[in-house]
């Protein structure tokens, strides 16, 4: 079989521009099919794992807080093939999510577990979430294929595995937070190591130096 080969970044603008590009790309893919699905969205039976997660509103601070682990991890990122493998990859489980968005729609019932009154700071957390994201794009979960990549790309460049130990309260907090099933969790834990093995380990995948 012959390798198959992608552009690489080779520069720091490169490297910034592709990030731009990803997150236009992605938020694109996400957005569509969380505002417009083709048929109603399917609300799965809650496992009693689901059932036994406290609904914590505050832990909602750890559920943002992905959207400053990425970017960070991004940043940095030293080796451009790292961040060309990242990119890719990250683009691949997008893409591969807003599939399963799109035929298998799922939502989460996040009726069930309503705004807390008692805390201002849980309260205004679910407030923010719930108004930019429906209860659509349940399975799998990009806040765990996300950090996974993310574990995965600073292990590749700095040799740290602090990326993995930060994941774990993030994926989490997907269920405490009431975003997700337990099985959203174990399909984007499956869908963030497939892309890491395919695009940081498969050999058979080679980058091509792009300047940009």
């Amino acid at each position: 079989m012959p390798r198959i080969e992608l552009p690489a970044i080779t520069s720091v603008r490169g490297k910034y521009v592709a990030g731009a590009l990803t997150v236009l790309l992605s938020a694109l893919l996400y957005i569509v099919p969380n505002r417009w699905q083709v048929v109603p969205p399917e609300y799965l039976t809650p496992t009693s794992l689901d059932s036994a997660v406290p609904f914590w509103p505050a832990s909602g601070l750890v559920y943002l807080s992905i959207y400053l682990f990425i970017p960070a991890t991004f940043v940095a990122l030293r080796d451009f093939a790292v961040v060309s493998r990242f990119v890719y990859a990250c683009l691949f489980a997008q893409l591969i999510a807003a599939v399963c968005f799109v035929v298998w729609p799922t939502a989460y019932p996040r009726g069930l577990y309503l705004v807390p009154t008692a805390s201002p700071l849980g309260a205004a957390l679910v407030d923010i979430v719930r108004s930019m994201d429906t209860p659509a794009n349940c399975l799998p979960s990009l806040h765990v294929s996300s950090v996974v990549l993310c574990a995965v790309a600073l292990r590749a460049d700095r040799g740290t595995r602090l990326g993995f130990l930060l994941a774990v309260p993030l994926a989490f907090s997907t269920l405490t937070f009431k975003q997700h099933y337990f099985v959203d969790v174990l399909a984007g834990l499956a869908l963030g190591l497939l892309a890491g093995l395919l695009f940081f380990r498969w050999p058979r995948l080679a980058l091509r130096p792009l300047a940009v």
